[in-house]
């Protein structure tokens, strides 16, 4: 939220700039006689030009990489919630007895990941959150209490240590994505772009102030958008705009759940507390 306004302030900052540096430049301009001439205009048009298409080529290439970050994120969110769902699945291969004590563990995991993971994903704490990982360990703690009596037991517990360790790098990924910050070069080059592009437009439309303040007012709505969504595709956990959610993890939990009811789903003790509280 805070980048997102301090991206929109840099970018109204820019346009104040242009365009009261191009009222002073004209207050000091000595006009030929005659006023400007036509190659005035032209010139006008060409320096336009040339930077509109500048910034317009960077936003371009910004919004493709910023979407691929978003895209990337939230197929991290659906590999972890996959690699809990098939962990999970695993355990059937194993005893009742045995099982039971795993599958708690996979259900207070999962459900610390799509609150308190999320949570801590969205302040942007590259640590993740000590209650997942506490019930993380549990979990590995009981797996490798299990001694498996048939060759099908070994396997399904060796599955599953394989599919948490598959679940907690999708989670650190996803953290590592909670921040992409977008590169302050470009961030230079669309802040300049924009303090230039404001004062060729204002320098060239002085003498029509209403038509000056509409294409202004358009310019800037326009960049003021186009950078509102550069920085939430950035951002995927914002809650603003485009956000990567639990929802596929929620949905394994529903499945799991209507296929193995039972004291497994009671309410989960907090085994550390999140840094939030």
């Amino acid at each position: 939220m805070a980048d997102l306004i301090e991206s929109q302030v840099w970018i109204l900052l820019c346009v104040g700039i242009g365009v009261g540096l191009a009222i002073v430049v004209r207050r000091f301009y000595i006009r030929p006689s005659g006023g400007p001439t036509q190659d005035d205009g032209s010139r006008f048009t060409d320096a336009l030009t040339y930077v509109s298409g500048v910034i317009g080529i960077l936003f371009g290439l910004l919004l493709l990489f910023t979407v691929q970050h978003y895209t990337d994120t939230a197929t991290l969110a659906k590999e972890q919630a996959v690699s809990y769902a098939a962990a999970f699945d695993e355990t059937e291969v194993l005893e009742p007895a045995k099982a039971e004590s795993v599958q708690r563990g996979l259900v207070c995991v999962m459900r610390a990941t799509a609150t308190d993971f999320w949570a801590a994903a969205e302040r942007g704490d590259l640590t993740g959150d000590a209650n997942v990982l506490a019930w993380h360990h549990r979990v590995v703690k009981d797996l490798s209490k299990i001694e498996g009596t048939t060759g099908l037991e070994e396997s399904a517990t060796s599955s599953i240590s394989s599919y948490l360790t598959a679940a907690e790098t999708a989670g650190q990924g996803l953290l590592f994505n909670a921040k992409g910050n977008l590169p302050f070069v470009a961030l230079l080059v669309i802040w300049v772009g924009t303090a230039v592009l404001s004062f060729l437009m204002a320098l060239s439309l002085l003498d029509r102030p209403r038509l000056a303040v509409a294409m202004i007012t358009s310019m800037t709505v326009l960049t003021l958008a186009v950078m509102a969504a550069l920085t939430t595709f950035a951002s995927p956990f914002t809650p603003i705009g485009p956000t990567v959610t639990p929802d596929a993890l929620n949905a394994v939990m529903l499945r799991l759940e209507a296929a193995h009811p039972g004291p497994i789903w009671a309410p989960c003790e907090r085994l550390e507390p999140s840094k939030a509280e």
